[in-house]
């Protein structure tokens, strides 16, 4: 190649080349971009196709479909909190450094750096492989509750099942993705998976939306979620290889207990995972059991606004703590310590800023979007937006303690869970939709919302270098 060829192809590919060097010395920036580009791939799909579902499906099957989408989220309850727990071990095992293991965490001492990183993801693949077995008959169990009692049983037919399977399958695609996705997200490049989830967001809705006109039911709905899914997981194992040495790498074995040890950190993880899920994602099936299907709409649609917000300021956190980790592992406490500062700082300004917008601006953005009359009450929407601020706040500090090795929440979050389930029972029927995040906010005001905080705040004591 001549000089002048050189010449031509360094400016042909010159902004490519600095995007990418952005990209990899920001790689925290870069995460939170990306993380709300999937955002966005969320919200424009949910922008397009909620009206669509309301308006091209019956009421009772928009009801079932809203619900369904619910109980979903049980099943990504089987992953019993190895997802995380991959993730943070990954980013630890990398960065692994002698005299650096932290006392009373979490964390397990596996081969430094790749090797380890190697040993993890191969334990996590056959992991997921029987979790996919176990998220199968959960799938059954779930199907068989729901068919047979409360006023969603009323209408089940054989489409509600084939849908249900359908979307089913999606999901166990979607957690045999978790094993490449904590590998990705470990070694800190967050901005890759969330780009990959967020194109698949995108694709996924516009196969619903696809159906839709088309005149297709649930069915072939949930026919094209699933086919995403299948993507989604190739997609995420063929990133998720080609990171570091792993591809050389094929051949390491776990060190003998490490599948002991990740089970015995994970279990913890998932009981509070299982009682988040009781906390939040419960609400939508509960209201459907105990007032019916055609409620479930107006709830369902300020729900997913509230949360798409919320999450969006999540986005500020979820690829910083891998780099905190990094830091720990690499006894730099004081630069983990300056991280964690800051990100929470933006992260309590944002979540302000969220849901002051969900409070004023989601009734004529509801009314504009989807039609009059499609919006909750006042009253429910000022009580969603107190408790999703004291949330979005409580989960800030909450992540920066789970990256540290550390989980002393499931005791208390086991606790509003099932204090949140009973106040639901109770409160719904007497307040109807208020009686939800009413119940929510209770529960949450009683555990975590104040313990939460404070654990963070004794984190970071803790971290301070001594004088």
């Amino acid at each position: 190649m001549n000089s002048i060829e050189a010449d031509v192809c360094s400016r042909k590919h010159g902004p490519f080349r600095s995007a990418q060097t952005w990209i990899a010395g920001h790689p925290g920036k870069s995460g939170t971009l990306a993380g709300w580009y999937q955002q966005g791939c969320g919200a424009l799909g949910q922008l397009i196709s909620f009206p669509l579902v309301v308006h091209r499906l019956s009421a009772v099957d928009a009801g079932i479909w809203f619900s369904f989408q619910g109980l979903l989220g049980a099943i990504n309850l089987a992953d019993f909190g190895l997802t995380f727990v991959l993730t943070r071990q990954v980013a630890y095992s990398l960065r692994l450094r002698e005299n650096t293991a932290m006392a009373d965490s979490d964390f397990i001492v596996t081969q430094p750096g790749w090797k380890g990183v190697a040993e993890v993801y191969s334990l996590s693949k056959k992991l997921f492989h029987a979790l996919g077995i176990v998220a199968a008959l959960a799938l059954a169990v779930i199907y068989l509750v729901v068919s047979n009692f409360g006023k969603l049983a009323q209408d089940a037919s054989s489409r509600t099942l084939a849908a249900w399977c359908l979307l089913g399958c999606g999901t166990i695609f979607s957690l045999q993705a978790k094993s490449g996705q904590a590998v990705v997200e470990g070694v800190a490049k967050v901005y890759l998976t969330r780009f990959l989830i967020g194109t698949c967001q995108l694709l996924t809705a516009a196969g619903v939306i696809a159906c839709l006109l088309a005149g297709g039911g649930m069915v072939a709905m949930a026919a094209s979620v699933a086919a995403v899914s299948v993507i989604q997981w190739l997609a995420m194992g063929a990133i998720a290889a080609r990171q570091g040495s792993l591809s050389q790498l094929k051949g390491v074995r776990p060190s003998p207990g490490l599948l002991r040890k990740l089970v015995r950190v994970a279990v913890p993880m998932g009981v509070l995972n299982l009682s988040a899920f009781l906390t939040s994602s419960i609400q939508v099936p509960l209201l459907g059991s105990i007032l019916g299907p055609l409620i479930v709409p107006p709830f369902y649609l300020a729900q997913k606004i509230g949360q798409a917000l919320n999450i969006a300021v999540t986005q500020l956190i979820g690829p910083q703590t891998p780099l905190f980790t990094h830091e720990l592992a690499d006894g730099n406490q004081t630069a983990a310590v300056r991280r964690m500062k800051r990100t929470l700082l933006w992260a309590t300004i944002s979540v302000v800023a969220a849901n002051l917008f969900f409070l004023f601006a989601s009734p004529p953005l509801v009314n504009l979007w989807v039609g009059p009359g499609r919006d909750i009450d006042a009253r429910t929407l000022i009580l969603m937006s107190f408790d999703y601020f004291l949330l979005g706040a409580t989960v800030a500090w909450a992540q920066f303690v789970f990256a540290a090795g550390r989980n002393p929440f499931v005791y208390s979050t086991a606790i509003s869970a099932v204090l949140n389930v009973m106040l639901i029972f109770l409160l719904c029927p007497h307040l109807g939709l208020a009686g939800i995040p009413l119940a929510t906010l209770g529960s949450g005001l009683v555990t975590n919302y104040w313990y939460v905080p404070l654990r963070g705040l004794r984190l970071m004591r803790e971290l301070r270098p001594r004088q």
